[in-house]
């Protein structure tokens, strides 16, 4: 299982990955859902 942090953001904070997220890793099944919400004044 992986996560944002080594998929995502990793590759973009360092040149050299041991691995290609793109590449190297085939999604099976989708194991979790986190729902997320952003919140603001209204006078924004």
């Amino acid at each position: 299982m992986g996560q944002t942090s080594n998929l995502a953001i990793n590759p973009a904070l360092f040149n050299k990955m041991p691995f290609d997220a793109d590449k190297d890793f085939v999604p099976i099944a989708l194991v979790a859902e986190v729902p997320m919400i952003l919140v603001v004044r209204g006078e924004v």
